[in-house]
């Protein structure tokens, strides 16, 4: 019996980090932080989508040109700041 299975990466990334300024953007290997994890993610197999959560700008402009399987989530305004856990962003998602 052959199973139809999806599997989707939520990955939330913000504009602006609190602790580590600039983290997500900043250049590792000649490209930003953010562009290793959805290159990986295209990478794997049992992946089928990648949805990007951002509030920021930049990502939204690069994001989906990064990969096929990449979709972006714009976040609504009640999840947005510092304040804002990671576990309501999925959980968000998951309602």
């Amino acid at each position: 019996m052959i199973f139809d299975r999806r599997v989707v990466a939520l990955i939330p990334i913000k504009d602006h980090s609190e602790r580590v300024t600039g983290k997500n953007f900043r250049s590792f290997a000649g490209k930003p932080l953010y562009h290793h994890i959805v290159h990986t993610l295209d990478r794997v197999y049992a992946v089928d989508r990648v949805l990007i959560d951002t509030d920021s700008p930049r990502v939204i402009d690069e994001a989906a040109g990064l990969s096929a399987k990449v979709d972006i989530l714009r976040r609504p305004e009640e999840l947005c700041g510092d304040s804002v856990s990671t576990n309501r962003i999925f959980a968000h998602h998951l309602a």
